[in-house]
């Protein structure tokens, strides 16, 4: 259980389910966004964010999908959005991605699509200070969408592309896939229309066909653009008419609106010998649309159901906590469609208790629908939805473009609104009196006593009793007829008491220009800067070079687990039962980590909760706690994962890569059985304090919103009162020797692991770096990386469609040997093939055959990454975080360092000799069969 509230996926899930027509006039839509239609019909969208500066994030949108294909275009939609990529009227083959490189975008990240069931949508980011690049981006854009050439030889070659897509899919994911469309999509056209297609139309595919469903749906009726970010709107306005406003003479069609069937009262039990959980899903189906509702009703509705899903949390968490070990994970979600929604309440179960995980399932949800739910329990939650909405407000300027142009796409796709935080918060603190206890009783009880597919997914094993659907039917059954149980009473008037503290003091004090360095009385040094970029946020870590790398093994394996025990067993008078109620509210988290060479802990807290933050802080480092039930659950949960890995094909796959590549070093191997026995209360509790109880050659960094004044009190009271044996040296304590000298093969290591039941195969190529660490070889070999992915997109999957994604790593850091890793899957017909080609690439750079096009790709991605991330702070994290560990001279490359030491010149001398050829380690994954 982690205690940072993740602020910003909770902004993501506003802005995608926000989705409103509201008649009241108090209720509308946020002020800012400009939006019009061109004269041939399109829909534009403009709206003014500076996150980040001189950027702008812009989409084209389509209103038609894989719903929209006929019987004889399935996978056209998805087909299309590929081919769009692929050559237009003006820029042939792959020259619309080589033009986005070579003003320093990524394919796959800067540059991208999607294809749903109802909607197609392109998005790039471009910058806008530069007009000429700004416009050229945008002429590229309309080139894709308005002018593709669906040349047969591109469609051709992108077929395999489209079937390696496909096949990444199959294996455990398509089969679990395949319950899903069978259960709650059965006799609804949404189960024969799942956006990848059918291979054998995608492989047989003509231009005719694909021309036919681009004519029909690539209307400009049925198509917007959406930019948000930093630039001149009305200058932004002229841009977009200048490129998208072309004479149309095509006749619009509307797309027809599709809903599911009703689901029934179905019980299904999945059995696959590569599941590694038990996983039980109860799934209902409501009618959903927002048009046949108020506006006052749309907002209700979504504030509803955003208590409902914290509420059933807080009782799932409830029993996860108990020391039951029944339940080991579970939680509520929606997913919209169309015309419907599906609600999925789901938990993951101790596979040696499954019918007891059946019946608690069961009685949560009961529960909540017999007994209803507590006024304390609602107004706590209210609370705490208040809270995470005023620190989104108060955090508005620090939201990116890509966070807001989802909400303004659903704006265009189904007639919604679009709401900024403020907003949102407004709406808020106007509705959330009209939402009572009873209304969240009816929910439960509209879950409950609808029509329900009950789905059980657990692994084929004889030592594993499953109950079958029948069993599964009656269990449920009978447990609806037993008498409910109500739920305990929680503690909703928690408060942290204050620890007793006597505080230090500040020794000095440095201006560093663009930030401070803080000495403090016990001799702990702390890099602090005030920033403005989020306006409710302070970031504070607190850490030593040090962690477990000079620990034996068996204080390691405990150090793995004390942390975790320690966050999640309480802090002062808040037990570890309580501490989901507690932080109701509340907008602060504490992390504690050991790892091979550091240790230490972060803090991220609005300005509100920030002593209590820091109270709950010194309780974990001074007055740690240890629960007994809490490890308990834990290591069950460990030893059960423990176990289950032998069912997984990848997992096996991993395992025998750390055997090869690490001679299965304890440090980079998973636990097992016989490291649990290693593991014990008492050992770690010494491990623990061995760490936190002398803070000597610790140090800290302060960044955020937070004044010098504030900062300088919290440093007094919370730090400078650490305890340090020799304060003396805290500030320059020399550590003892961290590297992790772990020598890895020599010459050419070929292995193959032979497990699972897939269509593809799994291939990881590693080379041993022959170099040292140093700032240099680091930047050289994150060039050396971006040059080879961009080759390995351009040759191997691009000209060969040998793969779909293929992702190579460089690693290189002062602690351990460096290694450069490929990973792919792949046709096992054609493994040896796409992995010779694969090493030609790697073999080319080694040989000095950089192409300069992608080289200036590369120089120009990292201005545009350096500019934005100077208004972030976690760049000033870590930035701060490297000047206390090189020292204060230490600097990141500029974009004009960057470019003036990162040239051939430079590049071709270090890519001889950053890897041998001869030697790397091959692992190959090959399914036991096809399936």
């Amino acid at each position: 259980m982690q205690l940072r509230k993740r602020f910003m996926t909770f902004l993501i899930l506003i802005f995608s389910v926000f989705s409103f027509v509201f008649g009241e006039e108090e209720i509308k839509s946020s002020q800012g966004i400009i939006s019009g239609k061109l004269q041939n019909g399109m829909t534009y969208y403009l709206y003014q964010n500076k996150m980040p500066e001189n950027r702008a994030s812009v989409n084209v949108v389509i209103k038609a999908g894989s719903l929209q294909e006929e019987d004889n275009q399935l996978g056209m939609a998805h087909f299309i959005e590929h081919l769009c990529f692929n050559g237009t009227e003006k820029y042939d083959k792959n020259q619309v991605v080589k033009y986005y490189q070579s003003i320093g975008l990524n394919f796959g990240g800067d540059l991208n699509a999607h294809t749903g069931f109802d909607e197609t949508v392109y998005k790039i980011q471009i910058p806008t200070d530069d007009k000429e690049k700004f416009e050229k981006g945008m002429e590229v854009l309309k080139e894709m969408t308005l002018k593709p050439t669906f040349k047969q030889e591109n469609i051709d070659s992108e077929k395999e592309i489209i079937v390696e897509e496909w096949r990444l899919g199959q294996g455990l994911s398509q089969r679990i896939s395949k319950v899903f469309q069978e259960t709650l999509f059965s006799g609804s056209r949404y189960k024969e229309r799942f956006p990848i297609g059918d291979m054998d139309i995608i492989r047989g595919t003509k231009r005719e066909v694909l021309k036919k469903y681009y004519d029909k749906w690539y209307h400009p009726e049925n198509m917007a653009v959406v930019m948000v970010g930093d630039f001149d709107e009305k200058y932004a306005e002229t841009v977009i008419k200048k490129y998208f406003d072309y004479a149309e003479t095509r006749d619009f069609i509307p797309r027809e609106e599709y809903k599911l069937k009703e689901l029934p009262n179905n019980y299904v039990t999945f059995k696959d010998k590569e599941l590694t959980y038990v996983l039980l899903e109860t799934v209902t189906r409501e009618d959903y649309s927002l048009k046949e509702m108020t506006g006052e009703e749309n907002v209700l509705d979504f504030f509803k159901n955003a208590i409902f899903q914290n509420i059933l949390g807080n009782r799932i968490n409830d029993e996860i906590l108990s020391g039951n070990n029944i339940i080991y994970e579970g939680s509520y979600y929606s997913m919209d469609l169309s015309k419907d929604r599906l609600n999925t309440f789901y938990t993951v179960l101790n596979k040696e208790k499954i019918r007891e995980g059946i019946k608690t399932t069961v009685n949560i949800m009961k529960d909540m629908a017999v007994n209803g739910i507590s006024e304390e329990e609602l107004v706590l939650e209210k609370e705490n939805l208040r809270n995470m909405f005023e620190n989104m407000a108060q955090n508005q300027e620090s939201v990116t473009n890509e966070e807001i142009i989802a909400g303004l796409r659903r704006v265009f796709l189904n007639g919604d609104i679009f709401a900024n935080n403020k907003d949102l918060l407004k709406y808020y603190n106007l509705l959330e009196k009209k939402i009572l206890a009873k209304d969240i009783q009816k929910m439960a009880q509209d879950f409950y006593n609808d029509n329900q597919t009950i789905i059980l997914f657990a692994p084929e094993e004889k030592q594993t009793s499953v109950p079958n659907e029948k069993e599964l039917e009656n269990i449920v059954t009978e447990t609806r007829k037993e008498p409910v149980k109500k739920s305990e009473t929680a503690n909703f008037n928690l408060k942290l008491e204050k620890p007793n503290i006597q505080a230090g003091t500040i020794a000095e004090i440095q201006d560093m220009k663009t930030f401070k360095k803080i000495r403090l009385s016990n001799g702990i040094e702390f890099l602090y800067k005030e920033t403005d970029f989020e306006k409710d946020n302070i970031y504070i870590s607190f850490f030593k070079e040090e962690g477990s790398i000079n620990d034996s093994d068996t204080m390691y394996l405990n150090s793995k687990i004390s942390v975790e025990t320690v966050k999640n067993s309480g802090a002062g008078n808040i037990g570890y039962k309580d501490i989901n109620t507690f932080m109701k509210g509340k907008e602060f988290g504490v992390d504690l980590y050991i790892d091979n060479f550091n240790h230490g802990a972060s803090i991220v807290s609005s300005k509100k909760d920030l002593e209590t933050a820091l109270d709950y802080f010194s309780y974990m480092i001074k007055e740690p706690q240890f629960s007994e039930k809490y490890y308990s659950t834990l290591m069950t949960n460990v030893t059960e994962s423990i176990k289950n890995r032998k069912n997984s094909p990848t997992a096996i796959y991993s395992d025998k890569i750390t055997e090869i590549l690490f001679q299965n070093n304890i440090r980079k191997r998973t636990m097992t059985l016989e490291d649990i026995d290693k593991i014990n209360m008492e050992k770690m509790k010494a491990e623990y304090k061995e760490k936190f109880s002398n803070f000597e050659g610790f140090k800290g960094i302060i960044v955020g919103a937070i004044n010098e004044k504030k900062a300088q009190e919290i440093l007094e009271k919370y730090f400078a009162s650490l305890p340090v044996k020799n304060k003396e040296l805290s500030s320059n304590s020399a550590n003892s020797e961290r590297f992790l000298d772990i020598k890895y093969p020599q010459g050419i290591t070929e292995e193959k692991v032979v497990a699972g039941v897939d269509k593809k195969v799994h291939v990881t190529l590693y080379y041993p770096l022959k170099v040292n660490y140093s700032k240099e070889n680091s930047y050289m070999c994150r060039v050396f990386e971006s040059l080879l992915e961009i080759s390995l997109i351009d040759e191997v999957r691009e000209k060969l469609g040998g793969v779909y994604g293929i992702s190579p790593a460089m690693s290189l850091n002062r602690y351990e040997n460096g290694l450069l890793r490929i990973s792919f899957a792949t046709n096992p017909t054609r493994e040896k093939e796409v992995t010779e080609a694969v090493k030609k690439e790697v073999e080319k750079l080694l040989n000095g055959e950089i192409k300069k096009d992608s080289l200036d790709s590369v120089i120009k991605n990292y201005r545009l990454v350096y500019e934005n991330n100077q208004k972030q702070n976690s760049y000033w994290n870590i930035y701060l975080a490297e000047k206390l560990k090189r020292g204060m001279d230490y600097e990141p490359y500029t974009p004009e360092e960057f470019e003036k030491n990162m040239t051939e010149e430079k590049l071709k001398p270090f890519f001889k000799k950053v890897v041998d050829k001869s030697n790397y380690i091959q692992v190959i994954l090959i399914p036991e069969r096809e399936e």
